[in-house]
């Protein structure tokens, strides 16, 4: 009689230990199956960021022109674009390589219109950005205008768009700066801000004022491939007489896809969770013995 008691108490410890087991691989299956349903079964989704970001900061510029294929010194045509010039109105992709695209590197003062690289820093600090002098014949009105295409395989919704804009009032002419976007080079949207301007009267003429903008754009859909521009527009605003210095410096694009989509189940995920979700539910019937 002891003898049969010992043997069904190991038999029910046996059971016992059986349905850990089972509750075990039960709560495993359906932590993996919740996983991999929740996970994308494929590449692409990127948490709702297309992964691209721009920033040009200009410490390499040095005024020497816009082409194709630059150099350090100089700027990519096929992104950036400078109208309003005496000489011509830049295209992207063209070759401007002399003239007022090319007044080289600057510390200090200058008169002569056109595109320059103005050391923007302190004695003990260098630090460049593209720099404009307006003239009657240079820049009044004229634009620099950015081109950045979506180079990833998602839409994008979003751009965060940040940049400083600068000024050494060093005459006394007030010049304005405005900003507006497009997607097409041929329809602009403002409303990015009211501008800037810099005074009518002159000041120290070797301190940089400095404007720094950000602000997200959203509202459309730019399609892999599609362009998003920005675009400065300088102009004579007040006073007479020379006209100050202009600056733009650490432009950033942050291009934001929408927000992930929920992917489709996977197939071994949707088994798995169906498995672990039975085996979760089943009825201990195996526990029950005749007494």
């Amino acid at each position: 009689m002891l003898g049969a008691t010992r043997s069904s108490e190991i038999g029910e410890i046996s059971l016992k230990s059986h349905w850990l087991r089972l509750q075990l691989a039960a709560i495993v299956c359906f932590v993996i199956g919740c996983l991999l349903v929740i996970s994308p079964a494929q590449a692409g989704y990127l948490g709702g960021y297309s992964g691209q970001i721009f920033y040009e900061n200009f410490d390499d510029f040095r005024g020497d022109g816009l082409i194709q294929q630059p150099n350090a010194r100089q700027l990519d045509s096929d992104r950036w674009r400078v109208t309003g010039l005496s000489e011509a109105d830049g295209v992207f992709g063209g070759a401007y390589l002399s003239g007022d695209w090319t007044r080289g590197a600057a510390t200090g003062s200058v008169i002569t219109g056109g595109v320059y690289a103005f050391q923007i820093g302190s004695e003990s600090t260098e630090n460049w950005a593209i720099g404009f002098q307006q003239t009657a014949g240079d820049l009044t009105p004229g634009t620099l205008t950015l081109r950045v295409v979506n180079a990833t395989t998602e839409s994008v919704q979003a751009i965060d768009v940040g940049f400083q804009v600068l000024f050494r009032n060093n005459a006394n002419r007030s010049s304005v700066v405005s900003i507006d976007y497009g997607f097409n080079d041929l329809v602009y949207f403002g409303g990015l801000g009211g501008g800037w301007l810099s005074d009518a009267e002159a000041a120290n003429a070797a301190q940089w004022v400095s404007h720094s903008y950000h602000q997200t754009i959203s509202g459309f859909s730019l399609a892999p491939s599609e362009a998003f521009y920005l675009r400065w527009s300088f102009d004579d605003f007040g006073g007479n007489g020379s006209r100050d210095e202009i600056a733009i410096d650490n432009v950033s694009l942050d291009f934001q896809a929408s927000a992930s989509p929920v992917p489709a189940p996977s197939a071994a995920g949707s088994l798995l969770l169906i498995c672990g979700n039975f085996l979760l539910t089943r009825k201990r019937f195996c526990f029950s013995r005749a007494r």
